[in-house]
């Protein structure tokens, strides 16, 4: 959905978060967890379980340019550096 512009990060977070009751959206979650995990969980998952988890352009143009999450102060959502 971020990938077609249907919504934006916070947009698709907060349908998560208040409409299915995800405790966080999964924008938020992947730049926590680092969206170049994200990128290699997904790439095995799609190797040696099903290909439905075969990861988006996106991410992979993500990690590229090193837009990796919070890590990095920038992914779906950008952070500031302390």
């Amino acid at each position: 959905m971020y990938e077609e512009g249907v919504g934006s990060a916070e947009d698709i977070d907060y349908i998560a978060k208040e409409g299915l009751g995800f405790p966080i959206g999964p924008l938020r979650l992947a730049d926590a967890l680092g969206v170049d995990v994200v990128l290699k969980v997904m790439e095995n998952l799609s190797e040696n379980i099903d290909k439905r988890y075969t990861p988006c352009e996106l991410l992979k143009t993500m990690v590229e340019s090193g837009k990796t999450g919070k890590k990095s102060g920038e992914g779906f959502y950008t952070y500031k550096k302390k």
